[in-house]
């Protein structure tokens, strides 16, 4: 027997932050190649396109250098799909959490220094700002949470020295802290700081010791609903701030390996990204505002961050400065793109699953109403302001599952239908979305899909039909393919091509690549609708 999902309109329903990632990336550009940041980062950013980004940034030191390094980054992701952007700095150093002195400078500083990059710099989507990472200090994970008089008196500082210098649209969050046992911390500050708190936001890992996809969707989705009411309670909203799927933090004798359950191992790694999928479905049905995974690019593999004379060592010293100093003593591979010393910086299972839940669980979307026949069948959509729409089905069960999807939203446009299944991840060798299929329903007005188990399709409206403007190749060298630049309005990135097989995708308008002579070289453009 076939499960019924059927999507339903509904009026008192909710509108989406979005999902998105946190972008440790955007602190580290001096230290990766062209090839790297073209090919991989900025790349794989444009075609997810994310509507809300955590990073670490906003410091009380950030050097004119760093925020120029900030706002080319800026301006070439967040700037093209208006994301807004969650600022928090890595972690305070220990000598502010001692003195308030010190503290009221380190405000006012964060404040001068925003306003600068805001206002000269021109990034006005830093939206929300948090005193620190995880009530952390440089020297210890969550201090603030011995002493949240003090995180209170801190975020006073913060909160007097934004409207000093008048940054308005950054709204102080309360209060970062990571685990199912700090989310007390919510209802403390809830009591505590609600009149300079914009925005409440947690952390979660792990499962919390549920044993089956099904069970944890319920049990997480009951948690985040309880936080949302409770803010609901202040007349605010609650951010998903990081979350991932790490129970251990891995084996190593020296180093301390921040990894996701499965790594290194793909077929679990498959597993543990549908997870998260589920996670991130649970959250934003339960009403949260945003949701944000840890992270979207690795951490570089340790190195040491002394500084230095060359141009290498003072990348180093800067990524680590403003990235967190852990770096030396942290393998921190949870991104979907990796980082590593030996050149992999292919995509890994969660580009083709939370990368493509994040494309099509946008900013100002209204959260949809939904009914499942099968408990192990879990759901969620939104409709744009655009009126198109996007439909997530995922089935936790341990078997296929028949479904019958109908909805009462209608539509000309047939569903583009994307996939992924935990068991055969749609793996591209340049990190490019899966191929969807286009699928109209049937005359009664529904779509039969099968679904394997720990695998979802997302069903979507939100594209155009339409034909990218044709790409020029200029030069052909030894070395390098070189085109000229798109002026589609829609461009998003480029795909190279010899003799009709792929070898690439960038942002860039050019790929280093050894040529044959007597091949043929194409580019293409792929529009941000996957259009080609």
């Amino acid at each position: 027997m076939s499960v019924k999902v059927n999507f339903k309109k509904s009026y008192y329903r909710w509108l989406f932050g979005g999902m998105g990632f946190h972008n440790s990336e955007v602190s580290m550009t001096p230290m990766m190649s062209d090839k790297f940041l073209n090919e991989r980062v900025i790349k794989a950013y444009r075609e997810i396109s994310p509507t809300f980004s955590r990073l670490f940034a906003g410091f009380g030191d950030w050097t004119e250098e760093a925020m120029e390094h900030f706002a080319a980054y800026y301006h070439k992701t967040f700037a093209q799909n208006d994301c807004s952007i969650y600022m928090v700095p890595w972690r305070l150093p220990h000598r502010i959490y001692e003195s308030d002195e010190e503290m009221a400078e380190w405000a006012e500083n964060v404040a001068r220094k925003l306003h600068h990059v805001i206002r000269d710099k021109n990034c006005p989507l830093i939206r929300y700002y948090c005193l620190t990472n995880e009530l952390a200090t440089d020297i210890t994970w969550a201090k603030y949470g011995d002493d949240l008089d003090r995180f209170k008196r801190h975020s006073k500082m913060l909160f007097d020295a934004f409207h000093k210098y008048e940054l308005e649209n950054v709204g102080l969050v309360s209060t970062d802290s990571s685990g199912t046992g700090n989310f007390k911390h919510i209802d403390w500050a809830i009591k505590n700081m609600d009149s300079i708190t914009d925005i409440y936001c947690t952390h979660h890992y792990g499962n919390d010791g549920r044993k089956t996809n099904t069970e944890f969707y319920y049990y997480f989705r009951d948690l985040i609903s309880d936080m949302v009411q409770k803010c609901k309670g202040r007349q605010k909203r609650f951010i998903l701030g990081e979350f991932g799927m790490h129970t251990t933090w891995g084996q190593s004798s020296i180093m301390m390996p921040d990894v996701p359950d499965g790594f290194l191992d793909p077929a679990e790694e498959a597993k543990t990204a549908f997870t998260c999928c589920v996670k991130a479905l649970a959250s934003m049905n339960a009403g949260a505002y945003a949701t944000v995974y840890w992270t979207m690019v690795d951490y570089p593999d340790p190195y040491i961050i002394d500084d230095g004379h060359t141009p290498e060592a003072k990348a180093r010293h800067e990524v680590g400065r403003f990235t967190g100093w852990n770096t030396a003593i942290r393998y921190n591979k949870n991104g979907m793109i990796h980082w590593t010393n030996d050149g992999d910086y292919n995509a890994n299972a969660y580009m083709y699953s939370m990368g493509l839940m994040a494309r099509y669980f946008r900013k100002n979307s209204c959260v949809l109403e939904f009914d499942s026949s099968d408990e192990s069948v879990i759901c969620g959509g939104t409709v744009n302001l655009d009126g198109s729409y996007s439909y997530c089905i995922m089935n936790c069960a341990g078997e296929a599952r028949e479904i019958d999807f109908s909805t009462e939203y209608t539509t000309d446009k047939p569903f583009r239908m994307f996939t992924y299944d935990s068991a055969n991840v749609p793996y591209n060798d340049f990190g490019d979305f899966q191929d969807f299929e286009n699928v109209k329903p049937n005359e009664n007005g529904d779509v039969h899909i099968m679904l394997p188990p720990s695998s979802m399709v997302i069903l979507t409206t939100d594209y155009k039909n339409r034909t990218p403007s044709a790409v020029s190749v200029t030069s052909v060298s030894e070395d390098r393919i070189t085109w000229a630049a798109s002026r589609d309005a829609e461009h998003c990135y480029y795909r190279v091509f010899e003799d009709g097989k792929q070898i690439g995708s960038t942002v860039a308008e050019y790929l280093e690549r050894c040529t044959k002579p007597n091949a043929i070289y194409t580019v293409k453009s792929v529009d941000k609708f996957g259009n080609i």
